[in-house]
């Protein structure tokens, strides 16, 4: 734990709420314990606000479009595990027999969801400016290039469908097949009723992005 909070450059004051932010849903149903997945939703949400504050005021010039994308690439799974790489965070997830013998610790899923629930954590154990302080940090080498990073099909597409005027644009959670960690979720996106693509991600934020991006390959046929 020692190691952990050196390399994010925070020393917690309650170490139980680490403890909880490291602990895979697969540990937690084997051995009865709280798992993670609440701090990630929370980490999500004070990672995206950072994120925006951080790109709202070092790229003045672009507009609300860019920002989103630029936002949406920098807090995706790809640069999420490689920062998480970055501080070594695999070798303290708590991870379940089954998802240990597969190689959880170094899945890009794994990784950036546990880092989310580190940043929660050190939300809530030492507030906002603290977490925006750990974010920055963790998050840098990303930050030096963001440009370079994925596109957010979601935003590419909604500005595509809008291009003559506002549509309604919507994303339906068709299906989760599996454990709840280790799930499969189907999700279908439509635009005034109409079916545009369906994706399949480990989360429904990641099925949506995947619909978005085959409904873009379909219509720019």
């Amino acid at each position: 734990m020692k190691d952990l909070e050196k390399n994010i450059g925070y020393t917690f004051k309650n170490k139980e709420i680490l403890n909880h932010a490291l602990t895979h849903c697969s540990y937690g149903a084997e051995h009865n314990v709280k798992h993670n997945q609440r701090l990630e939703f929370l980490g999500d949400a004070v990672l995206e606000n950072v994120i925006s504050n951080y790109i709202y005021n070092n790229f003045p010039d672009y507009d609300e479009g860019k920002l989103s994308r630029l936002r949406a690439s920098i807090v995706s799974e790809d640069p999420l595990s490689s920062a998480a790489e970055k501080i070594e965070l695999s070798n303290f997830v708590l991870l379940g027999a089954g998802e240990k013998a597969t190689g959880g610790a170094n899945k890009p899923s794994v990784l950036s969801d546990t880092l989310e629930a580190v940043f929660a954590a050190v939300y809530l154990d030492g507030g906002f400016f603290e977490a925006e302080k750990v974010i920055l940090k963790v998050m840098d080498e990303i930050l030096k290039n963001p440009s370079e990073r994925a596109l957010d099909f979601k935003t590419t597409l909604q500005e595509y469908l809008f291009r003559n005027g506002p549509v309604d644009v919507d994303y339906n959670l068709v299906s989760m097949k599996g454990p709840s960690h280790n799930a499969v979720f189907t999700v279908e996106v439509y635009c005034n009723n109409k079916f545009l693509g369906r994706g399949t991600g480990s989360s429904k934020k990641r099925a949506e992005q995947a619909a978005a991006k085959e409904a873009l390959n379909k219509i720019k046929k």
